[in-house]
């Protein structure tokens, strides 16, 4: 782990960290800031340390055979070297999650409890392996065995380093993105490297038989041989400067020997060795023979080279995670930016810790709380009064009109506003004026002219006074106060009109007060009330 120190001075600096007091531990790790808020002691600096790598992201925990089967049989998808730590701690030693860290885009890391070891079937390498101290099995291609394994003495920080650095890649790996180009064909370098390009299905079913070929030339010139996909959904952008070597409907592999300079440009030589299915199957028997022509590309000049740019390659190499993960890691990436590396921030999210904080929480939300609960009560009341206090409208009918007719029924007075339809204009009206009446005795009803023509006939019929039963008419818009137990009703036409402004002109709401003052104008008396509709 990398240390350093800067002066408080620093604003820019100390303002990007978040630095509130001093003197301030932080830690960066994977992009992100953490603050060390304890008590200066060599074992809470290092429990800090550990805590703020994000070990569980990186670094998987497996618990049977089958999870370790699954991950080093994974390497031709992810395209990595899986290391798998056997431990009996619970987490991984620093000197291992480190390198993880520094080499996590090509190399896997897993951690294995020894204590698992006794309790399963496991396979001879794993028999092996001490569950009482630490031990580091690499694994490439071959899942039968780890492609090293370093323990007791050998397991220091700077071996892993050592030992990642060398093994990062596996023995033929596909050339993915260009990180991966680059380690294998090195920038500037005069040592070659192997491309295999051909037919995909082919080149994994016999990928296996080129790792004799690919350890050999790595361990005696510290040279690569790799896999170029350049079909249509991979690193094809090489299809233009490759077809002259390989066409894509032709089922075989071709290895071409290609150098990289600075300025991006890759020298291309034809090694003129070609496998189809046949030759394949007998790669082992000729493989002296190909590794003596493969190694006089070397160190000799090539006669027939040709020059090209170096096409952009396509990143395909990315970690798989889970969608859930993916969310988490992101908010808490949002999280670190926008509050750990904040002073004001910071410094507020510290009182989260404090008993303090929470009393004053508790009590607001209390306050809340009861405040709501008594504007609910009083929103309640309000309800409830505005329910007692809303007015019915009757449909003027026969039932209405018999329900207080009967002897022992109410002494009240039947306001009747007379209508053609429900939808005219003066109903609205009607309805504005009587909800600021209060009275229980005035029962509010409405008489639609076209189903009551034989009530108002009769109503007509039955009025006393010969002179008025000729001047009476019930025009729509009428309002009719029917007495029902003095047997006499008092007319107001029309409810609403253009007049009301005028002085001269008695309104209806001053006629409404006239009748609970008792001052009846025009009283007209019916020797009967109608029944019939």
């Amino acid at each position: 782990i990398g240390t350093g120190e800067f002066n408080i001075n620093d604003e820019y600096l100390s303002s990007e960290l978040g630095i509130i007091n001093i003197p301030s531990l932080c830690m960066i790790s994977q992009g992100r800031v953490y603050h060390f808020d304890l008590d200066f002691t060599e074992a809470n600096i290092k429990e800090f340390v550990r805590k703020s790598i994000p070990i569980k992201r990186f670094i998987q925990i497996l618990q049977t055979y089958d999870d370790i089967l699954t991950m080093i049989k994974s390497y031709n998808q992810s395209n990595r070297v899986h290391a798998l730590l056997i431990t009996k701690q619970k987490t991984p030693t620093l000197k291992f999650v480190i390198p993880c860290l520094q080499y996590l885009t090509r190399i896997q890391c897993a951690l294995f409890n020894s204590s698992l070891i006794k309790s399963m079937t496991l396979p001879s390498f794993l028999k092996q392996i001490s569950i009482i101290s630490d031990s580091i099995l690499l694994f490439k291609e071959d899942i039968n065995k780890p492609e090293l394994i370093i323990k007791d003495n050998d397991f220091t920080f700077d071996n892993l380093q050592k030992l990642f650095e060398l093994n990062q890649l596996l023995n033929v790996p596909t050339i993915t993105s260009a990180n991966i180009f680059n380690l294998i064909c090195q920038i500037n370098s005069p040592k070659p490297c192997f491309i295999i390009i051909g037919d995909r299905n082919l080149f994994a079913q016999y990928r296996l038989s080129f790792l004799p070929l690919s350890k050999q030339l790595f361990q005696e010139y510290k040279i690569h041989i790799a896999y170029l996909d350049i079909s249509s959904t991979q690193q094809v952008k090489f299809q233009d400067i490759l077809s002259s070597y390989y066409h894509m409907n032709e089922k075989k592999l071709i290895i071409l020997v290609i150098r990289q300079s600075f300025s991006n440009i890759i020298e291309i030589q034809n090694t003129n060795i070609e496998f189809d299915e046949k030759s394949l199957n007998e790669i082992q028997r000729n493989m002296i023979h190909i590794e003596e022509n493969l190694k006089l590309f070397i160190n000799n000049h090539w006669q027939h080279a040709q020059k090209y740019k170096l096409p952009e390659l396509i990143k395909f190499d990315k970690r798989k995670q889970n969608i859930f993960i993916t969310i988490i890691d992101q908010f808490e990436y949002q999280w670190n930016i926008r509050i750990e590396r904040n002073r004001l921030l910071r410094y507020l999210t510290g009182y989260l810790y404090t008993y303090q904080f929470w009393m004053f929480t508790i009590l607001i939300f209390v306050y809340m709380y009861y405040s709501r609960s008594e504007v609910d009560n009083r929103n309640s009341k309000i309800k409830k009064s505005n329910k007692t206090n809303q007015i019915t409208i009757y449909e003027f009918n026969e039932s209405l009109l018999e329900k207080y007719i009967n002897p022992g029924a109410s002494n009240v007075i039947i306001l009747v506003l007379i209508a053609e339809t429900s939808n005219d204009s003066y109903i609205k009206y009607f309805i504005r004026k009587i909800n600021s009446i209060k009275d229980s005795h005035m029962i509010f009803s409405i008489l639609y002219r076209q189903q009551s023509i034989q009530w108002l006939d009769k109503l007509s019929n039955n009025i006393q006074d010969n002179q008025k039963q000729q001047l009476i008419q019930f025009f729509p818009s009428t309002v009719l106060a029917l007495y029902i137990r003095r047997k006499f009703f008092v007319s107001y036409w029309p409810i609403c009109n253009n007049n009301e402004q005028s002085e001269k002109i008695l309104t209806f709401s001053d006629w409404i007060d006239l009748l609970f003052n008792g001052n009846f104008r025009d009283p007209i008396t019916v020797t009967e009330w109608p029944m019939k509709f």
